[in-house]
């Protein structure tokens, strides 16, 4: 059993404090480039596309997570039926190439280690179609004081920080060949979290 299995009755709380706002940023984001097919990774307890208005630019919705969990709890609020929900590991995605007009992953690559983040990105480029966007959003650097505690924790008992830290995911990003195309600051309640959006190397559009 994983930490976020354990969590999964929790998290909602967490999320709900400090991460609505960035939700709902990327939730614009995704509603400006709508397209056919839709894929969020790392869904949580409730997928954010199966609930919300921008479901309907697409005709289909998947869902994905690693924990059985939070996809339980996902399926509760589960209210579109162009949606689905299966468990996946997003180092490597069920799906053919170029399967999905955009990609969705919410404070997920955060958690990765060093060695595992190019291979998840590699995977979203792979299922992500010619034109397609990926939409992050990850831990972003905090205030100072907030900083350092929050790092003081992650590197003695990782767990207390549900094993996530601050990302550059623009500079992961770039460094294997995406075009950034936004890079947003979204505060709530003194968390910083980042929005990226990004296209796919051109090597992958090809």
């Amino acid at each position: 059993m994983t930490l976020y299995d354990l969590a999964a009755p929790l998290y909602g709380i967490w999320a709900a404090l400090v991460e609505t706002r960035a939700h709902r940023a990327a939730a614009q984001v995704v509603a400006m480039h709508p397209g056919h097919h839709l894929l969020e990774v790392a869904v949580g307890p409730s997928l954010q596309f199966g609930m919300s208005p921008p479901v309907f630019h697409f005709l289909r919705v998947v869902g994905i997570d690693l924990s059985m969990p939070m996809l339980k709890r996902a399926r509760r609020h589960l209210t579109s039926s162009q949606a689905w929900l299966c468990q996946a590991d997003a180092r490597a995605l069920p799906f053919g190439p170029e399967s999905f007009d955009a990609v969705l992953n919410c404070f997920m690559i955060d958690l990765l280690s060093e060695g595992d983040i190019p291979v998840v990105l590699q995977e979203f480029s792979r299922v992500l179609r010619s034109g397609g966007r990926l939409v992050l959003l990850t831990m972003a650097e905090q205030k100072p004081a907030f900083q350092w505690l929050w790092m003081a924790l992650y590197r003695r008992a990782p767990f207390l920080v549900g094993g996530c830290r601050p990302l550059d995911a623009g500079a992961w990003l770039r460094k294997l060949g995406w075009k950034v195309e936004q890079e947003n600051l979204v505060s709530q309640m003194g968390f910083r979290s980042m929005l990226t959006v990004a296209q796919p190397p051109p090597s992958v559009l090809a």
